[in-house]
């Protein structure tokens, strides 16, 4: 990963495995979207799709398989 590039970027690659399995919900604090994450569920699911795959999902943006979160 290029030192300029910030593992956030990659968060879209996660995005519907985080609300399929219920660990990010989103609010409006004042106009701002806000997002309220459960870690421990945030991590059991990245654990659960680590598991499943043959390589790094956070080094290029792509489209995670259904089959690793559910």
């Amino acid at each position: 990963m290029a030192a300029d590039t910030c593992v956030s970027e990659y968060y879209p690659n996660y995005k519907k495995a985080f609300e399929y399995t219920g660990c990010v919900k989103y609010a409006k604090l004042g106009d701002a979207l806000v997002y309220i994450c459960d870690a421990r569920g945030m991590t059991d699911t990245l654990k659960k799709m680590w598991t499943r795959t043959d390589h790094d999902l956070c080094i290029k943006k792509e489209e995670i398989p259904e089959e690793y979160y559910k």
